[in-house]
């Protein structure tokens, strides 16, 4: 039986780049998401007094499912299609995957 993973991730983005990251790039990116193996669900948060600084929160269906996927995500995020998203990035803060307990 698979047990369901929720990837968390806490990042930053570029202060000049937060409109086009909203507007542009996330929206491709989660699309991108959505069609790799095991994905679940995808849910973006912003933070409420810190504008650039966001919340993922991606739900797959085991382990195996989210590391290839960030593998993948991370062979993809390489090509020219995606130049922008990854320029929009200052840090990631927090990035992790959490099981039931």
């Amino acid at each position: 039986m698979l047990t369901p993973i929720l990837e968390v991730v806490i990042y930053e983005i570029k202060p000049d780049f937060a409109k086009g990251y909203r507007l542009h790039h996330l929206p491709r990116f989660q699309e991108l998401v959505k069609n790799l193996p095991g994905f679940i669900s995808f849910r973006t948060l912003g933070n409420c007094n810190q504008h650039n600084l966001y919340l993922d929160l991606v739900e797959w269906k085991s382990l195996e499912h989210a590391v290839s996927a960030a593998n993948s995500i991370q062979q993809i995020q390489k090509s020219k299609e995606y130049q922008g998203y990854l320029e929009a990035f200052d840090k990631v803060k927090m990035f992790h995957h959490f099981k039931p307990l």
